[in-house]
């Protein structure tokens, strides 16, 4: 059974790749043979990824000619980028990360030709406490901050 259905050599976009998550899909994309763009902020530590033939793109993810350059030809993007409750961080800047990049990212895949599928990664704290039942993705959002508020909205727009 092979480990990736995307062809070797095909062009992928993953934000937040510096990230738990996102290393994790990296490095089994490019171990795959799969063409792998990432955005990283300028602050980002990519040494534990020096090792991958990786194409970065330095810049925020909500910066469209970050976006752009970093999703031209891309048939694939993964948006596992988050700005996850870090001292400090305004709502404004959750805004910009979760709700501006994904808008930003779907409207430059619309540019791609051939390009074929955009796996938007979000939290399941956008539903908030959930009481009984564990809930789906049929369950009603209740965010209970600005990160799961601005997750959902991005959840909402895509």
């Amino acid at each position: 059974m092979p480990t990736c259905d995307i062809p070797a050599g095909t062009r992928v976009l993953v934000t937040g790749a510096t990230g738990f998550t996102g290393s994790v899909l990296a490095r089994k994309l490019v171990n795959a043979g799969v063409a792998v763009n990432a955005i990283a902020r300028e602050a980002s530590d990519t040494a534990h990824l020096e090792d991958l033939d990786i194409t970065w793109f330095r810049g925020d993810v909500f910066d469209r000619d970050t976006v752009e350059a970093a999703a031209a030809e891309a048939e694939y993007i993964f948006h596992l980028a988050t700005a996850y409750r870090q001292g400090g961080t305004s709502g404004n800047y959750f805004e910009k990360v979760h709700v501006d990049s994904t808008r930003l990212l779907a409207h430059a895949a619309l540019g791609v030709s051939g390009f074929k599928r955009f796996v938007h990664v979000s939290t399941v704290g956008v539903h908030g406490h959930i009481e009984g039942e564990p809930a789906d993705e049929e369950h009603p959002f209740s965010p209970g901050d600005p990160y799961q508020e601005t997750k959902a909205r991005a959840e909402l727009w895509i």
